[in-house]
């Protein structure tokens, strides 16, 4: 069963930016207009997307009214998230989806946005984890070619050299995935997704050692290791320092948990908050393959219902 996909973008079609979480300044909002109307579509900001209520780009209420009218509008064919931060679980449960079930729209974004695109693949929509507003600046223009060619309907393909410790195979699955630390607080909720027959990606940020290893620990004890079909650890970026060594690398935390498991896990996968981060399609079928070579390959079924 294919999971409900957006239309793929046409000349003119509006993407929306929106700030569901942190608050951000203006001077990202007008780059990335003006990226989105060099590749000739239409740029629309919502009305608190440069709000500022204390930590957050506007109260709750604010951030979720903006956000619900993205879904309601039939006119608008991609939402942008602006940035992460925190803040799209203090709304997430407060907005209707029906509008994305009738009329799906690509929604576009990263770290704090994984709950939302966790919630979309509960609802079977497909969504871009994918780079944002916010990095616009600073991410590689690999990055952002990746989004267009995912919004433009374009084959998404992706190969490199598998990183230290990864384990040789071949799965297909469904993408799933986003940061770790997200996918972590759902864990038990009812946005808690069906981890069974799926790719896993995770990637994090400002963690130490201790904490990338109690949430591994949290995943054995939901199963999930022993679900998903294959692994991708994307960045795991500037990892708090602790008073002693941890004498265990970041690696190793992941093969203990999946040591008995034949699967393929790849490392070093970019994805995440460095500036080469790649865009994934959560909610597509994709087939990973790690060589004995050490070469990955990661494809996706993008274009199997383009116009």
């Amino acid at each position: 069963m294919s999971y409900l996909k957006p239309d793929f973008l046409l000349p003119g079609d509006i993407i929306y930016i929106t700030a569901p979480a942190k608050a951000i300044e203006p001077t990202y909002i007008e780059e990335t207009i003006r990226w989105i109307e060099d590749n000739g579509w239409s740029a629309k900001v919502s009305e608190h997307c440069l709000g500022k209520h204390h930590y957050f780009s506007g109260t709750d209420d604010e951030r979720r009214v903006d956000l619900q009218h993205a879904i309601d509008n039939p006119e608008i064919k991609a939402i942008w998230c602006a940035r992460g931060g925190y803040g799209s679980m203090r709304i997430m449960d407060q907005l209707s989806w029906a509008g994305m079930l009738f009329q799906p729209k690509w929604f576009i974004g990263f770290s704090d946005i994984t709950a939302f695109h966790l919630k979309l693949y509960k609802l079977e929509i497909q969504s871009i984890h994918g780079t944002m507003p916010y990095n616009i600046n600073t991410c590689t223009e690999n990055s952002l070619n990746s989004l267009k060619n995912i919004l433009m309907g374009e084959k998404l393909n992706y190969t490199g050299d598998s990183g230290i410790g990864s384990k040789p195979g071949h799965a297909t699955g469904r993408c799933i995935g986003g940061n770790m630390s997200l996918v972590y607080s759902l864990l038990g909720t009812d946005d808690q997704p069906d981890f069974r027959d799926t790719i896993l990606f995770l990637e994090d940020i400002g963690e130490s050692m201790y904490s990338i290893d109690r949430m591994c620990q949290a995943f054995r004890k939901a199963q999930i290791w022993e679900d998903i079909s294959g692994l991708i650890i994307g960045n795991i970026s500037k990892l708090r320092q602790m008073e002693s060594d941890y004498g265990v690398s970041i690696n190793a935390l992941f093969l203990e948990q999946l040591q008995f498991r034949k699967i393929p896990v790849l490392f070093d996968f970019p994805v995440g908050h460095e500036p080469n981060n790649l865009g994934m399609i959560c909610g597509e079928e994709v087939e990973l393959s790690i060589l004995d070579s050490g070469k990955y390959q990661i494809s996706f079924n993008h274009n199997a219902l383009k116009k």
